[in-house]
């Protein structure tokens, strides 16, 4: 090959390895190009026998999956536009063929009348319908108005209720139980864990108290800089030893940690190629990074 187009010099930069004859680059990108933003298989370089022909038909592309064959145009050397009669060509071919429809993809546009025919094999009901892809080198002007990165702000509010304060307030029942027992006025070692009632039964645990009734995010906090607030409870208990003990309220004053943390989001690797359909349903950039993962074996991409 005396000269290569942007897609082969594309292709070269990618798998530094040169096509064997022309057009061979552009069938593999095109193919890779398709299983990437579709993630559906096609294989390059296929041979199907003609219903009514009995002869072979070499595709460009194939997708078993979506019975699509593919036709792809490089005129990039050639500076010249797809034009009617090759449209016309992929459809005679696909009325020979068991598949369901076609794609035509082009490394450079498009002429009116090729479009309005492609427009038409979707409403003429002797035609399989064919859809329209360019898929080509991208350029910066490609790039303009797509978001390449994002960037997420992220702050969590946590209170500190492992190193809180804490008063607990007794009902008068609870008092004279201590009373009775010799514990009044004395320091009582008591890990709570649940709140109990009359039968035994838990009706809820510290660690929910926590989580659902913590102070709410518009809380101001005192001079103290802590966050103040209470629990009301009524016949419920905690234990300590063989004694139930009841409790009115507890009080707590609590720090608030503020956590920030930043989520960038970006696209890797820099855009190489565009795949974008005649009727903007699609509109995507392929980046180098994700063309390297590609390998192309026996007509199959991998990726």
């Amino acid at each position: 090959m005396n000269k290569l187009s942007p897609i082969d010099a594309l292709f070269v930069e990618l798998y530094d390895s040169n096509p064997t004859k022309a057009g061979q680059a552009y069938e593999k990108l095109v193919a890779a190009a398709l299983k990437l933003v579709t993630g559906i298989d096609y294989n390059y370089d296929q041979h199907i026998t003609g219903i009514y022909s009995n002869t072979d038909f070499q595709l460009d592309a194939h997708s078993p999956q979506k019975s699509t064959m593919v036709e792809a145009k490089d005129y990039s050397i050639e500076g010249k536009k797809v034009g009617r009669g090759d449209i016309q060509k992929q459809a005679g071919a696909l009325n020979d063929l068991p598949i369901k429809q076609g794609i035509f993809a082009s490394a450079t546009d498009y002429t009116a009348p090729a479009k309005k025919y492609a427009n038409s094999t979707h409403i003429n009901p002797s035609q399989k319908p064919i859809n329209l892809l360019h898929i080509r080198p991208s350029t910066e002007l490609d790039r303009k108005g797509r978001v390449e990165r994002i960037i997420i702000n992220i702050e969590m509010i946590i209170d500190d209720f492992e190193h809180a304060q804490y008063h607990i307030h007794l009902s008068n029942n609870a008092i004279n139980l201590l009373k009775k027992n010799n514990l009044l006025n004395k320091t009582l070692d008591c890990h709570i864990e649940n709140f109990y009632n009359t039968q035994g039964d838990i009706t809820i645990t510290f660690n929910e108290l926590i989580n659902d009734y913590a102070p709410s995010i518009s809380s101001i906090p005192d001079d103290d800089g802590m966050y103040h607030g209470s629990w009301i409870f009524h016949e419920e208990f905690i234990p300590y030893g063989n004694l139930n003990i009841e409790i009115n309220r507890i009080d707590y004053a609590v720090k608030r940690q503020i956590i920030k943390h930043q989520i960038i989001v970006e696209a890797q690797g820099t855009p190489k190629i565009l795949v974008k359909s005649e009727d903007g349903s699609i509109n995507k950039l392929i980046t180098d990074e994700q063309l390297k993962k590609v390998r192309f074996e026996g007509g199959r991409v991998i990726v």
